[in-house]
């Protein structure tokens, strides 16, 4: 069946974000306020916002430990074109994390991967799609 075409993509562990490099030791992409590496290299925002229409699949851009970063995350991706909204999540074994995602979310499948691609083009290169947890 189509949910189990969406693997949700695990938190990234502590030791995995300080091995990544972050934004802002980028070199030669252009500097957002705060210092952060711009991840578009100056790239318009879409001629059309992107947001969904609904549905049980989502577009997640980034995730958190802190709450203040991902409230940032979704100001920058409004400035691109990006409705976006903070979804909390409780990961086994790893506490809550402040995941940015595309407002809306999606009826299928098909039309969040269209949508993960134009986040993609917009320098969200680290953005998937998961299916939205229901309560039982």
């Amino acid at each position: 069946d189509a949910t189990g075409a969406v693997e949700e993509a695990a938190e990234p562990s502590a030791d995995a974000q300080a091995e990544r490099p972050s934004q802002t030791e980028s070199e030669g992409q252009e500097r957002l306020p705060g210092g952060r590496a711009d991840p578009t290299g100056g790239a318009a925002a879409p001629e059309r916002g992107v947001s969904g229409p609904g549905g049980p699949y989502i577009v997640y851009l980034s995730s958190h430990r802190i709450i203040s970063a991902a409230e940032w995350e979704v100001e920058e991706a409004g400035e691109r074109g990006v409705a976006a909204v903070v979804v909390d999540a409780d990961v086994a074994g790893s506490g809550v994390w402040h995941r940015v995602a595309v407002r809306g979310g999606f009826p299928t499948l098909a039309e969040a991967r269209n949508a993960l691609d134009i986040v993609k083009d917009l320098g969200y290169e680290g953005a998937w799609v998961g299916l939205e947890e229901r309560d039982q």
